[in-house]
């Protein structure tokens, strides 16, 4: 009996030594799209022949789109399983959702709910085809500091002040580095990009603001199994040059300094941040319960994270430091002798041929084809892929990049007001962090399809760029 009560001590010795997955942080970006309205301007010849055969409105989210949200949904809910309700979805407080309130986000958001807990397992009593109605948080137009700040929030007017003067600055240079490049997309599209007198909806707009539009419009074209070339026009190597000239004015317009890529990350890693901090004693059952935290977000929030924190980003498939649609980016909070550590790792979709898409579009059943995604385990600087990270080193790369910028509030001149609140967020409780100005959007799984093809922004809402 002694020598038993010894190994039982051991055991429990050991599992003590042991860490536990305990919380997930999920960044998420919106599936494939059709591109934005100005490209019936900018490439009228695109808007003629290709557009249509998206199936959706100009800016919403795409079948195939969806189909990548919701695989990252049925890869979420076999990751962590351990954390998901064996039934029905159940809003108890243990999962929280939340996406930004443009509406291919949110219909992103929905497919992926879709893929986590599944029409047919619903509770019963409402409808035969049982559906699960996930409540979704969305961010306020204008007071955004969490997900888009820069566009959506009080570090407007500083974005707005960077990208012009980027753009007044390089335009005019990289346009003229490759003038024969933007002569030949611009005889596909049949519309002359040029660094002056590009005018959309009454307002002068930038080369850069036209080309980022324009190579979307080839990449989303790809995705979706449709011919980006306009039925021949221009070259796939042409589209291929012009995307990575369009790239390098995107990442210069956006991304060229440190202190843009505080004010994108804004008040989201601090969030996470909180979030992977144990609670006291007086918090740690209601800590516990709340386990899955989903967000999901344009590209540039994903994109700032990764850059802040040392993560690289390397897709199979993909040049370098580029995100496909519909990945993730999954924060994992682990506890071990009562100290918090991180793993990291970035998810991408499946990637099915053209071919098979169409062919799977016929037959209205794209999703068959979303089965391979990829987990990618990786790192902050300084840790290493798949191993755990102490929480402090994380929080240190944090600080010691804000101590170099400043922080978001004080590059967008904020400092002194107050911030968003987040309380709720980080100290459990079962509306988690409705706290925060929100909207919340109760939707069924039944109805995606019909709230794809309703896409309407905010009257609130433009985008800058």
């Amino acid at each position: 009996m002694l020598r038993l009560l010894l190994f039982l001590c051991w055991l429990a010795i050991l599992d003590a030594s042991k860490a536990r997955l305990v919380r997930v942080v999920v960044l998420a970006r919106h599936g494939n799209r059709a591109p934005n309205p100005q490209v019936e301007m900018l490439c009228p010849t695109y808007f003629e022949k290709v557009l249509p055969k998206f199936g959706v409105p100009p800016a919403a989210l795409s079948p195939v789109g969806m189909a990548e949200n919701w695989e990252s949904g049925v890869f979420l809910a076999q990751r962590y399983r351990d954390f998901l309700p064996s039934g029905p979805f159940m809003d108890d407080g243990a999962i929280s959702v939340m996406s930004e309130r443009m509406s291919r986000n949110i219909v992103s958001m929905e497919a992926l709910t879709l893929g986590m807990f599944p029409t047919g397992t619903g509770v019963k009593g409402f409808l035969q085809e049982r559906p699960n109605l996930v409540p979704i948080a969305t961010t306020q137009a204008g007071v955004d500091q969490l997900l888009n700040c820069p566009r959506d929030g009080p570090c407007r007017p500083r974005f707005k002040a960077d990208f012009n003067s980027w753009t007044a600055e390089n335009d005019g240079r990289v346009f003229g580095e490759n003038e024969e490049l933007f002569h030949r997309i611009s005889r596909a599209c049949g519309y002359e990009l040029r660094p002056e007198g590009i005018e959309f909806k009454g307002k002068a707009k930038t080369l850069t603001w036209a080309a980022k539009a324009v190579s979307d419009a080839f990449t989303f074209a790809a995705n979706e199994g449709l011919d980006p070339t306009i039925d021949g026009r221009i070259s796939h190597e042409d589209i291929q040059a012009f995307k990575h000239v369009a790239g390098s004015m995107v990442k210069g317009s956006r991304f060229g300094t440190d202190q843009q890529m505080t004010y994108w990350v804004s008040n989201f890693l601090p969030t996470v941040l909180k979030l992977a901090t144990l609670p006291n004693a007086r918090h740690a059952a209601a800590w516990v319960h709340n386990r899955l935290h989903l967000f999901l977000n344009h590209r540039e929030l994903v994109y700032a994270s990764a850059h802040v924190l040392g993560i690289p980003i390397a897709y199979p498939g993909l040049p370098v430091d580029v995100l496909p649609a519909g990945c993730m980016l999954l924060f994992e909070i682990y506890e071990k002798d009562g100290e918090s550590f991180m793993k990291f790792f970035w998810w991408g979709p499946s990637h099915p041929d053209a071919q098979d898409i169409n062919k799977a579009k016929g037959e209205d059943s794209v999703a068959e084809l979303y089965k391979h995604g990829n987990v990618i385990p990786t790192a902050p600087h300084g840790c290493n892929p798949d191993e755990l990270c102490p929480l402090a080193h994380v929080k240190a790369l944090f600080d010691a990049w804000t101590n170099q910028t400043g922080t978001y509030q004080q590059i967008c001149g904020l400092d002194g007001e107050e911030e968003l609140a987040v309380s709720r967020l980080v100290t459990p409780g079962a509306a988690s962090w409705f706290a925060m100005p929100a909207v919340v959007l109760m939707v069924a799984g039944i109805v995606l399809w019909n709230v794809a093809n309703k896409q309407r922004r905010h009257p609130g809402y433009t985008e800058l760029v």
